[in-house]
């Protein structure tokens, strides 16, 4: 099923994963406060995400969420 993603949709997917990406860096350092902080901006751009108006309007959230990952990365 192909999905009409908005915008800002996929501008907090990116954000998610560049967040997520960040965490992924620090997790092996010494830098505890930098991982804290990381981490809670990852926390935010998940809520955001997962809070969008966008996915009330679909029947299968798992299948547009894949979606919406594949359409962000490419």
């Amino acid at each position: 099923m192909d999905y009409d993603f908005p915008p800002d949709l996929l501008a907090a997917q990116r954000a998610y994963d560049q967040a997520d990406a960040k965490v992924q860096g620090l997790v092996a350092g010494d830098d505890d406060e930098a991982l804290k902080a990381a981490r809670e901006e990852r926390l935010r751009a998940v809520m955001e995400l997962h809070r969008h108006e966008f996915w009330r309007s679909v029947d299968n959230r798992h299948q547009a969420d894949m979606a919406l990952k594949k359409a962000a990365r490419s």
